[in-house]
Protein backbone atom coordinates (compact mmCIF):
# COMPACT_ATOMS: atom_id res chain seq x y z
CA UNK A 1 0.00 0.00 0.00
CA UNK A 2 0.98 3.66 -0.45
CA UNK A 3 -0.50 5.52 2.53
CA UNK A 4 1.15 8.83 1.57
CA UNK A 5 0.29 8.79 -2.14
CA UNK A 6 -1.42 12.05 -3.14
CA UNK A 7 -1.50 11.97 -6.95
CA UNK A 8 -2.52 9.01 -9.12
CA UNK A 9 -2.70 8.83 -12.93
CA UNK A 10 -4.46 5.79 -14.43
CA UNK A 11 -5.43 7.47 -17.68
CA UNK A 12 -5.53 5.83 -21.11
CA UNK A 13 -4.46 2.30 -20.10
CA UNK A 14 -4.57 1.27 -23.77
CA UNK A 15 -2.41 4.18 -24.89
CA UNK A 16 -3.38 7.59 -26.26
CA UNK A 17 -4.02 6.27 -29.75
CA UNK A 18 -7.67 5.91 -28.82
CA UNK A 19 -10.03 4.17 -26.44
CA UNK A 20 -10.13 0.44 -27.00
CA UNK A 21 -13.57 -1.10 -26.76
CA UNK A 22 -12.59 -3.82 -24.34
CA UNK A 23 -15.51 -6.18 -23.78
CA UNK A 24 -13.60 -8.60 -21.55
CA UNK A 25 -15.88 -8.49 -18.50
CA UNK A 26 -13.49 -10.53 -16.36
CA UNK A 27 -10.67 -8.07 -17.00
CA UNK A 28 -12.96 -5.16 -16.17
CA UNK A 29 -14.13 -6.89 -12.97
CA UNK A 30 -10.53 -7.50 -11.90
CA UNK A 31 -9.68 -3.87 -12.52
CA UNK A 32 -12.74 -2.69 -10.60
CA UNK A 33 -11.88 -4.89 -7.63
CA UNK A 34 -8.30 -3.67 -7.64
CA UNK A 35 -9.42 -0.04 -7.79
CA UNK A 36 -11.87 -0.55 -4.92
CA UNK A 37 -9.10 -2.09 -2.84
CA UNK A 38 -6.76 0.71 -3.78
CA UNK A 39 -9.30 3.33 -2.70
CA UNK A 40 -9.29 1.89 0.82
CA UNK A 41 -5.51 2.29 1.02
CA UNK A 42 -5.13 5.80 -0.40
CA UNK A 43 -6.48 7.86 2.45
CA UNK A 44 -4.44 10.94 1.49
CA UNK A 45 -5.18 10.93 -2.24
CA UNK A 46 -5.74 14.47 -3.53
CA UNK A 47 -5.93 14.05 -7.30
CA UNK A 48 -6.73 11.26 -9.74
CA UNK A 49 -6.79 11.06 -13.52
CA UNK A 50 -8.95 8.29 -14.98
CA UNK A 51 -9.38 9.84 -18.43
CA UNK A 52 -9.76 7.37 -21.27
CA UNK A 53 -10.09 4.45 -18.88
CA UNK A 54 -12.58 1.84 -20.13
CA UNK A 55 -12.22 -0.31 -17.03
CA UNK A 56 -13.70 2.22 -14.59
CA UNK A 57 -17.47 2.32 -14.12
CA UNK A 58 -19.92 4.22 -11.93
CA UNK A 59 -19.47 1.89 -8.97
CA UNK A 60 -15.67 1.96 -8.82
CA UNK A 61 -15.54 5.70 -9.44
CA UNK A 62 -18.04 6.40 -6.66
CA UNK A 63 -16.19 4.18 -4.21
CA UNK A 64 -13.02 6.10 -4.94
CA UNK A 65 -14.72 9.44 -4.29
CA UNK A 66 -16.34 8.18 -1.10
CA UNK A 67 -13.20 6.63 0.38
CA UNK A 68 -10.71 9.36 -0.56
CA UNK A 69 -11.84 12.19 1.66
CA UNK A 70 -9.10 14.60 0.59
CA UNK A 71 -9.83 14.29 -3.12
CA UNK A 72 -9.82 17.72 -4.76
CA UNK A 73 -8.84 17.10 -8.40
CA UNK A 74 -10.73 14.62 -10.62
CA UNK A 75 -10.18 14.02 -14.35
CA UNK A 76 -12.56 11.61 -16.10
CA UNK A 77 -12.51 12.80 -19.70
CA UNK A 78 -13.59 10.17 -22.24
CA UNK A 79 -14.65 7.57 -19.67
CA UNK A 80 -17.51 5.79 -21.48
CA UNK A 81 -18.73 3.83 -18.45
CA UNK A 82 -18.94 6.72 -15.99
CA UNK A 83 -22.31 8.46 -16.28
CA UNK A 84 -23.33 11.94 -15.22
CA UNK A 85 -25.52 10.37 -12.55
CA UNK A 86 -22.38 9.00 -10.91
CA UNK A 87 -20.54 12.29 -11.35
CA UNK A 88 -23.38 14.16 -9.66
CA UNK A 89 -23.29 11.68 -6.77
CA UNK A 90 -19.52 12.02 -6.52
CA UNK A 91 -19.85 15.79 -6.28
CA UNK A 92 -22.28 15.33 -3.40
CA UNK A 93 -19.64 13.30 -1.54
CA UNK A 94 -16.77 15.65 -2.47
CA UNK A 95 -18.28 19.17 -2.43
CA UNK A 96 -14.83 20.73 -1.99
CA UNK A 97 -13.53 19.73 -5.43
CA UNK A 98 -11.19 22.34 -6.90
CA UNK A 99 -10.78 20.82 -10.35
CA UNK A 100 -13.09 18.70 -12.51
CA UNK A 101 -12.51 17.41 -16.03
CA UNK A 102 -15.45 15.54 -17.53
CA UNK A 103 -17.05 15.00 -20.92
CA UNK A 104 -20.32 13.52 -22.13
CA UNK A 105 -18.99 11.17 -24.76
CA UNK A 106 -19.71 7.46 -24.69
CA UNK A 107 -22.95 6.29 -23.11
CA UNK A 108 -24.19 9.77 -22.18
CA UNK A 109 -27.03 11.75 -23.68
CA UNK A 110 -26.25 14.68 -25.93
CA UNK A 111 -26.86 17.20 -23.16
CA UNK A 112 -26.11 17.40 -19.47
CA UNK A 113 -29.03 16.62 -17.18
CA UNK A 114 -30.45 19.22 -14.79
CA UNK A 115 -29.28 17.07 -11.86
CA UNK A 116 -25.71 17.19 -13.13
CA UNK A 117 -25.91 20.93 -13.83
CA UNK A 118 -27.19 21.67 -10.33
CA UNK A 119 -24.49 19.49 -8.78
CA UNK A 120 -21.77 21.22 -10.78
CA UNK A 121 -23.09 24.63 -9.82
CA UNK A 122 -22.91 23.63 -6.14
CA UNK A 123 -19.09 23.43 -6.21
CA UNK A 124 -18.18 26.60 -4.34
CA UNK A 125 -14.40 26.13 -4.60
CA UNK A 126 -14.14 25.14 -8.27
CA UNK A 127 -11.00 26.65 -9.80
CA UNK A 128 -10.61 24.52 -12.93
CA UNK A 129 -13.35 23.14 -15.20
CA UNK A 130 -12.60 21.12 -18.33
CA UNK A 131 -15.60 20.05 -20.44
CA UNK A 132 -13.69 19.22 -23.62
CA UNK A 133 -15.59 17.67 -26.54
CA UNK A 134 -18.97 18.00 -24.86
CA UNK A 135 -22.39 19.15 -25.95
CA UNK A 136 -23.23 22.08 -23.68
CA UNK A 137 -26.34 24.19 -23.36
CA UNK A 138 -26.47 27.78 -22.20
CA UNK A 139 -28.43 26.62 -19.15
CA UNK A 140 -25.26 25.05 -17.75
CA UNK A 141 -23.35 28.31 -18.10
CA UNK A 142 -26.25 30.28 -16.65
CA UNK A 143 -26.42 28.03 -13.57
CA UNK A 144 -22.67 28.32 -13.02
CA UNK A 145 -22.73 32.08 -13.49
CA UNK A 146 -25.35 32.52 -10.77
CA UNK A 147 -22.88 31.02 -8.28
CA UNK A 148 -19.93 33.15 -9.45
CA UNK A 149 -17.42 30.29 -9.03
CA UNK A 150 -13.76 31.26 -8.44
CA UNK A 151 -12.72 29.77 -11.80
CA UNK A 152 -9.17 30.45 -12.91
CA UNK A 153 -9.17 27.93 -15.78
CA UNK A 154 -11.97 27.02 -18.20
CA UNK A 155 -11.46 24.54 -21.05
CA UNK A 156 -14.18 24.23 -23.69
CA UNK A 157 -12.03 22.77 -26.46
CA UNK A 158 -14.18 21.11 -29.09
CA UNK A 159 -17.42 21.85 -27.24
CA UNK A 160 -20.62 22.60 -29.11
CA UNK A 161 -24.27 23.48 -28.47
CA UNK A 162 -23.72 26.72 -26.56
CA UNK A 163 -24.02 30.29 -27.82
CA UNK A 164 -22.39 33.65 -27.24
CA UNK A 165 -25.16 34.55 -24.81
CA UNK A 166 -24.29 31.68 -22.48
CA UNK A 167 -20.51 31.97 -22.50
CA UNK A 168 -20.53 35.76 -22.15
CA UNK A 169 -22.86 35.57 -19.16
CA UNK A 170 -20.59 33.04 -17.47
CA UNK A 171 -17.38 34.94 -18.14
CA UNK A 172 -18.90 38.21 -16.95
CA UNK A 173 -19.33 36.50 -13.57
CA UNK A 174 -15.89 34.83 -13.48
CA UNK A 175 -13.55 37.78 -13.31
CA UNK A 176 -10.77 35.70 -11.73
CA UNK A 177 -10.29 33.68 -14.95
CA UNK A 178 -6.67 33.35 -16.10
CA UNK A 179 -6.72 30.51 -18.65
CA UNK A 180 -9.41 30.14 -21.32
CA UNK A 181 -9.66 27.55 -24.09
CA UNK A 182 -12.36 28.17 -26.71
CA UNK A 183 -10.81 26.11 -29.49
CA UNK A 184 -13.31 25.29 -32.21
CA UNK A 185 -15.97 27.80 -31.11
CA UNK A 186 -16.58 28.77 -34.71
CA UNK A 187 -19.66 30.91 -34.00
CA UNK A 188 -17.34 33.69 -32.82
CA UNK A 189 -16.82 36.60 -35.17
CA UNK A 190 -14.78 39.72 -34.52
CA UNK A 191 -17.71 41.70 -33.16
CA UNK A 192 -18.73 39.06 -30.60
CA UNK A 193 -15.16 38.29 -29.60
CA UNK A 194 -14.30 41.95 -29.12
CA UNK A 195 -17.27 42.25 -26.77
CA UNK A 196 -16.12 39.17 -24.86
CA UNK A 197 -12.63 40.61 -24.35
CA UNK A 198 -14.07 43.21 -21.99
CA UNK A 199 -14.53 40.42 -19.41
CA UNK A 200 -11.06 38.92 -19.89
CA UNK A 201 -8.79 41.54 -18.36
CA UNK A 202 -7.06 39.04 -16.08
CA UNK A 203 -6.25 36.43 -18.74
CA UNK A 204 -2.76 34.92 -18.85
CA UNK A 205 -3.40 32.47 -21.71
CA UNK A 206 -6.09 31.95 -24.34
CA UNK A 207 -6.68 29.42 -27.11
CA UNK A 208 -9.06 30.37 -29.92
CA UNK A 209 -7.56 28.10 -32.56
CA UNK A 210 -10.11 26.89 -35.08
CA UNK A 211 -12.32 29.95 -34.64
CA UNK A 212 -12.19 30.60 -38.36
CA UNK A 213 -14.00 33.96 -38.42
CA UNK A 214 -11.52 35.76 -36.18
CA UNK A 215 -9.20 38.25 -37.89
CA UNK A 216 -6.68 40.93 -36.93
CA UNK A 217 -9.44 42.80 -35.12
CA UNK A 218 -9.79 40.02 -32.52
CA UNK A 219 -6.03 39.72 -32.08
CA UNK A 220 -5.63 43.41 -31.34
CA UNK A 221 -8.69 43.33 -29.06
CA UNK A 222 -6.79 40.81 -26.94
CA UNK A 223 -3.69 43.00 -26.89
CA UNK A 224 -5.60 46.07 -25.76
CA UNK A 225 -7.96 44.44 -23.24
CA UNK A 226 -5.78 41.72 -21.70
CA UNK A 227 -2.50 43.24 -20.46
CA UNK A 228 -1.40 40.09 -18.57
CA UNK A 229 -1.47 37.73 -21.57
CA UNK A 230 1.62 35.56 -21.90
CA UNK A 231 0.25 33.07 -24.46
CA UNK A 232 -2.13 33.46 -27.41
CA UNK A 233 -3.05 30.53 -29.66
CA UNK A 234 -4.84 31.51 -32.86
CA UNK A 235 -4.07 28.65 -35.24
CA UNK A 236 -6.48 28.07 -38.14
CA UNK A 237 -8.08 31.51 -37.84
CA UNK A 238 -8.11 34.41 -40.30
CA UNK A 239 -5.43 36.37 -38.47
CA UNK A 240 -3.61 38.46 -41.04
CA UNK A 241 -6.83 39.65 -42.61
CA UNK A 242 -8.36 43.04 -41.93
CA UNK A 243 -6.92 46.42 -40.98
CA UNK A 244 -4.32 46.93 -38.31
CA UNK A 245 -4.60 49.74 -35.77
CA UNK A 246 -2.29 52.71 -35.84
CA UNK A 247 0.48 53.01 -33.30
CA UNK A 248 -1.51 55.76 -31.61
CA UNK A 249 -4.66 53.64 -31.31
CA UNK A 250 -2.92 50.49 -30.09
CA UNK A 251 -2.23 50.61 -26.36
CA UNK A 252 0.98 48.72 -25.64
CA UNK A 253 1.53 47.35 -22.14
CA UNK A 254 5.07 46.95 -20.82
Amino acid sequence: SFPFLQHLDLSFPGGRGGISDDRDSSKRDDYTNALNLLAQKLSKLCSINLSGNVYVNDSSFLQLCIKCKFLRDVAILRCPFITHVAVASAIRHRPDLNSLSVTNEGTEFNNYTSHFINSLASLKHLNCLDLSSSCITDSLFNSLALQSPPLTKLVLQGCYGYTYSGISYLLSNCLSLQHLDLQGANFFNDQLFNQLCAFLTGLVSINVSGCGQLTNSSFFALLTNCPLLAEIKMESTNIGLGPTPSVVDLVVYP
